[in-house]
């Protein structure tokens, strides 16, 4: 099963990875990441809550529960340094963030 963290947890894009990811057996939620913490993430998804509260430390929840994955729906403006720091603790970025130069 492959660990994922969503990052830009409680935007539009976000609640649909989170869905997404939820629906999918192959994966496991483990953490979710945006700039206004504390919501459950499978609430946010439109399903039951799961436990999965939305953090607002990317690098801490990183280290914290090593995710394998992290998706990114953040911004142009901070994607990039995003990618670093998951690129740091050895998980590897997936970016959906749209509006890059």
């Amino acid at each position: 099963m492959t660990k994922v963290l969503v990052n830009g947890a409680a935007g539009r894009m976000g609640c649909a990875v989170l869905k997404a990811v939820l629906d999918d057996a192959e994966l496991e939620l483990v953490g979710a990441v945006d700039i206004v913490g504390g919501a459950d993430a499978g609430e946010l998804a439109g399903a039951a809550a799961n436990g999965v509260l939305v953090e607002t430390d990317l690098a801490a929840a990183l280290t914290r529960l090593q995710p394998d994955v992290m998706i990114d729906f953040t911004r142009p403006d901070v994607v990039y340094g995003n990618v670093l720091t998951a690129l740091a603790h050895k998980v590897s970025p997936v970016v959906g963030t749209t509006g890059l130069t």
